[in-house]
């Protein structure tokens, strides 16, 4: 391994299951049936083990659901046309997608002419879902907020699916064992997960090492610490963590002179005791459900993500990455995300002394359920010149001396 001998691990919500968190079929489910979800005064829904008797939730998430489910069929339908080898059923990202495209455009955010027909197809489905009821217990909506609040019905059930205490932690012993190899200058870990288990693991075990990880937060002020894109360029630091998708514990909130910040609150949660240096209170912002941590949910719709705020820093930063390394080990992505995936193939073809080190126990899977930018290639050029390689087995089961001796070719 050479170029400065740094890594880069690309990892995916693949990582997470070993310690308990849901995989996206799960996710998928538990949001389609709605089971245990209750839609709070703050607009927020909340997972609740009763929600029978909240009139809220009673009167307006059966609309929601109703209304996930047409998404779901049009979807499927599609799928089913023209992917017929793909036999998976709509997950929660793709709802997403296809709901948020038909809130830009009723809000004529994103003209999207082709959802017309869309609309007009489900309309006699979906019109039970926007009327008010005989008692007056719910309102009329529109189109719109019909899809605003499916939106976030999807996103809030994620989220607090996510804030879970993990069943273990030392599956990502290798990536551990990484950070700690002498011979490695610098390792960049980037993730696609919201949830805090690399967090968890690998800061209290690298301080044992005397070794920092910069993920480009400041040090604690007042309890918070603050989003600095700058910190990510300092090159004495040997690892960071990358979350290129944002986090459960960011919060979107506004500093004394007007702006907006990113911060981790005190204990990860407390958004209502982020304080500035004078003692002051620093509220959310102020947009509609401003509470809400600062993540990415859905398909396409992340590239345009991936060119503002917070997230262009670390879209950023992965493409540099990527370009300072001959080597990406690869694990619990299931190669998805458009965006990722052309870095990958732009990075793969400009240099044969690039290598991918995938991580899977089937790695066949990958490459019938991988997107053309990576599936296409995956075998005509990449495996044949022996830039992909793989280890069949799971993360739990593999050890930074097999992911190193793939990586060197022994």
């Amino acid at each position: 391994m050479n170029n400065q001998s740094r890594l880069l691990f690309l990892l995916g919500s693949g990582i997470s299951i070993p310690a308990g968190f849901p995989a996206t079929v799960e996710l998928t489910q538990r949001i389609l049936s709605g089971e245990g979800v209750i839609l709070a005064s703050d607009e927020i829904f909340y997972l609740d083990n009763d929600s029978s008797g909240d009139p809220l939730s009673k009167k307006n998430i059966p609309r929601i659901k109703s209304f996930l489910e047409v998404m779901k069929k049009e979807i499927d339908a599609y799928k089913k046309k023209f992917n017929p080898g793909n036999s998976q059923d709509a997950n929660y990202e793709e709802l997403y997608y296809l709901i948020k495209q038909i809130h830009d455009d009723e809000l004529q955010e994103y003209d999207n002419p082709a959802l017309n027909a869309l609309i007009d197809k489900i309309s006699s489905e979906i019109t039970p879902s926007l009327i008010p009821d005989e008692n007056g217990m719910i309102r009329e909506w529109t189109l719109a907020e019909l899809a605003f609040h499916s939106c976030n019905f999807i996103f809030d059930i994620v989220w607090h699916s996510l804030v879970i205490t993990p069943k273990r932690l030392d599956h990502l012993h290798s990536v551990l064992e990484a950070c700690l190899d002498k011979t490695i200058s610098h390792v960049d870990i980037c993730t696609l997960n919201h949830d805090t288990l690399l967090e968890q693991y690998l800061v209290p075990n690298l301080a044992k090492h005397q070794i920092q990880l910069n993920d480009g937060f400041s040090p604690l002020e007042n309890g918070s610490r603050y989003w600095d894109s700058s910190l990510l360029e300092d090159e004495r630091i040997k690892v960071r963590l990358l979350k290129l998708h944002g986090s459960i514990n960011w919060f979107e909130i506004q500093n004394s002179i007007g702006g907006e910040k990113v911060v981790i609150p005190p204990q990860g949660w407390e958004i209502d005791n982020v304080r500035d240096n004078e003692g002051h209170i620093q509220r959310p912002t102020g947009r509609t459900r401003s509470r809400t941590p600062l993540f990415l949910v859905g398909t396409f719709n992340k590239m345009l993500d991936y060119t503002q705020s917070i997230f262009a820093d670390l879209y950023c930063q992965f493409h540099k990455s990527l370009w300072k390394t001959n080597s990406l080990v690869v694990c619990g992505y299931s190669f998805h995300d458009k965006g990722i995936n052309t870095q990958i193939a732009e990075w793969l073809f400009s240099d044969r002394q690039h290598k991918l080190l995938v991580i899977r126990e089937k790695p066949d899977e990958l490459l019938r359920s991988a997107r053309g930018a990576i599936s296409n290639n995956w075998e005509k050029y990449w495996l044949r010149n022996g830039q992909l390689l793989t280890v069949p087995k799971m993360i739990e089961d593999v050890t930074w001396g097999e992911i190193l001796s793939c990586l060197k070719g022994e």
